[in-house]
């Protein structure tokens, strides 16, 4: 974790520095999500301002937005631009929430990618603020949508299967057709939660 010393009382903690967000041709939006630990006690330590501070530039030649959020507030909305927030009253001890996200303004089949550094500027009276850490949150994988996209991939392609066997091998009996609705329910899945995973990776 970077930390530095700007005046007494005063420490600008790094979230991100020059952080690549790709937007790939076949997306819609990207983002990015921090986790800062920060820990103080009370009775020692009073917080008078805390404010988010960032620098963000696009190579996108066509509208897009940046959208930021500090412990799931929208601080931010607005084009891809330097700027800085006020987040005293979103603060708290203990884990705070940082995200950024960027998206098309129209659908369109460019990538982009926007480069951005943020920062946490606190102000306070007495001891300094612990910082302990800035994370990345764990994600659980997407089981669910996984498991709905392979069961609709299971049917279409074991109907398929079937109905292709049916119509050019009619005279195979019918432990042949079922194994062809097999291949088709296998073939069927892989092609979905392929096609999932390019739409929206985990």
């Amino acid at each position: 974790m970077s930390f530095m010393q700007i005046e007494a009382n005063r420490g600008s903690y790094s979230i991100l520095v020059n952080h690549v967000l790709e937007v790939p041709w076949n997306w819609v939006s990207n983002s990015v999500e921090r986790l800062i630990d920060i820990v103080w006690k009370p009775e020692e330590t009073r917080i008078l301002s805390a404010r988010l501070r960032w620098l963000a530039s696009t190579t996108a030649w066509f509208p897009v937005a940046m959208y930021i959020y500090f412990n799931r507030e929208q601080v931010w909305s607005g084009p891809v631009e330097d700027g800085e927030q006020d987040v005293t009253g979103l603060l708290t001890r203990g884990v705070n929430e940082f995200k950024l996200v960027t998206s098309k303004l129209m659908w369109h089949l460019f990538s982009y990618s926007v480069t951005v550094s943020a920062y946490l500027i606190l102000e306070w009276e007495g001891e300094p603020p612990d910082v302990r850490a800035v994370r990345e949150p764990t994600k659980p994988f997407p089981w669910k949508e996984y498991t709905e996209a392979g069961l609709i991939g299971v049917l279409i392609g074991g109907g398929a299967g079937l109905m292709i066997s049916l119509i050019w091998s009619p005279e195979q009996p019918p432990k042949e057709h079922m194994k062809r609705a097999v291949l088709g329910s296998v073939a069927g899945a892989a092609l979905c939660i392929g096609v999932r995973y390019l739409i929206t990776p985990p």
